[in-house]
């Protein structure tokens, strides 16, 4: 997994969106307010968006130490990123490994996450066809005029929804991203705790090439998983290596963490107790394996 020039300008891409909509949710100018209605008769019920915890980890649990997502960012360059040891103690490894997942969700999720605060707090408005739209504007800096459209489309049996993010720029130039530009994409089944989110390359977006599949599963917030795969297409650029994935899951005190690097047999495994404040971590040979107590010192694992 090796972090070059594309990579780092997808980042600084995706993390100016987070800038963007971050600002203008604080801006605290006077602005004109348009109240959105709809002349339409809704033929269903306006559907409800996804938690927003259907993008999101915390892994505030494992920061802290030694560790730093700088050395992450480091070792990320390394073919031998997840070799034993990295750091001397099991926790530190542990840390490591977490933190520069963490700065990777934390960049890629940040916007859709904030995006999808500011939908919530807006009037829903019904377009026709089983669909209902919740409209973003916002006036950020540099003079460029970025806005959002959420869209949910109930299916024609009511059982499913799918879902579409647009983000636009009116400025769009060599550096701006985007008119139009498909964000990502979605669907659940109403009344389930499941579903599904596709993202799409921001730097190439006027063609729709996949980059990340997340698959998640919110109960509530001590009991979900989700799963970010890359999914790249041919044509973008793969951050992780195409088939790599992250599997985060929450069932009580109990976290786990799996980080897959597709060029490997096995994975990296992390699991700690949020209440013992105790661990374990598996690393990627497939057989080396450390624990550490509740003091974060190395200990003998116990089945």
């Amino acid at each position: 997994m090796k972090l070059n020039n594309r990579l780092l300008k997808s980042f600084m891409i995706i993390f100016s969106l987070a800038l963007v909509f971050g600002v203008s949710m604080g801006c605290k100018e006077a602005e004109e307010e348009v109240e959105l209605t709809s002349e339409l008769t809704p033929e269903v019920a306006k559907p409800e968006i996804p938690p927003a915890a259907s993008l999101a980890v915390d892994f505030s649990e494992m920061e802290g130490g030694s560790t730093s997502n700088i050395v992450g960012i480091n070792r990320q360059l390394s073919p031998d990123f997840y070799a034993v040891p990295i750091l001397g103690t099991y926790f530190a490894d542990a840390a490591l490994v977490v933190g520069v997942w963490n700065l990777v969700i934390v960049l890629g999720m940040a916007p859709p996450i904030t995006v999808f605060h500011a939908a919530a707090s807006q009037t829903a408005v019904y377009e026709g066809d089983r669909t209902w739209a919740w409209n973003i504007s916002a006036k950020p800096v540099a003079f460029n005029f970025w806005s959002a459209k959420l869209t949910g489309t109930v299916s024609e049996d009511a059982t499913t929804v799918a879902w579409s993010m647009k983000v636009s720029n009116q400025t769009k130039d060599a550096n701006n991203c985007c008119t139009d530009f498909q964000w990502f994409t979605g669907q659940h089944t109403i009344g389930a705790s499941s579903g599904s989110w596709q993202f799409y390359d921001p730097t190439t977006p006027d063609a729709a090439n996949t980059k990340t599949l997340v698959a998640w599963d919110v109960t509530s917030d001590t009991i979900k998983s989700l799963t970010f795969t890359d999914n790249s297409s041919a044509d973008a650029t793969s951050d992780w290596g195409n088939g790599s994935y992250l599997q985060y899951t929450v069932s009580g005190d109990s976290v786990s963490f799996t980080a897959k690097d597709s060029s490997k047999t096995d994975a990296t495994i992390i699991a700690w107790d949020t209440s013992a404040d105790t661990g374990r971590i598996r690393y990627d040979d497939g057989t080396s394996e450390g624990c550490w107590d509740s003091s974060r010192d190395d200990i003998a694992c116990t089945p």
